[in-house]
């Protein structure tokens, strides 16, 4: 099999320890989006409960769903990581997209492939937390500083 150059490498089918996995991301300061099945009709590959992992660079572990539902979850990932709010993604074949925004907080994709089965996966970035600075001693600033 030949390595498609639109995909990133370093892409698998399996978490594991994922809480471990988020911790450590929490604890280096970067971004990720853990991708969950929600839904499905079949057939799709993808099962309720199943999870991905879309770091910032756009690489993938886990599975959510066939090469289709894969690109379309990836790419809705990176939007959502941009606008930093979850979203709920339905993947329907034939349906009408909405368009792509990242601060969406539900959209509908149309499948592709010759699926006939859809799914709709949550999405939810998990950013490094804000840094706030405070200058001053004015009461405005230490209400501030109290009320971070």
């Amino acid at each position: 099999m030949t390595p498609d150059p639109q995909r990133p490498t370093g892409d698998t089918e399996f978490i594991p320890d994922l809480p471990e996995r988020l911790a450590g991301l929490a604890r280096e300061g970067a971004s990720a989006v853990v991708a969950t099945v929600v839904s499905r009709r079949a057939p799709v590959s993808a099962q309720v409960g199943d999870k991905a992992l879309i770091h910032a660079d756009g690489r993938m572990e886990g599975f959510v769903g066939g090469a289709c539902s894969r690109e379309i979850v990836r790419r809705q990932a990176l939007l959502a990581l941009q606008g930093g709010q979850a979203r709920l993604v339905r993947i329907v074949p034939g349906a009408a997209p909405d368009a792509e925004h990242a601060f969406a907080e539900r959209v509908t994709v149309p499948m592709n492939c010759a699926s006939e089965g859809e799914s709709e996966v949550f999405l939810e970035p998990l950013l490094p937390p804000r840094l706030l600075i405070v200058v001053g001693r004015t009461p405005v600033a230490r209400a501030i500083a109290a009320h971070a």
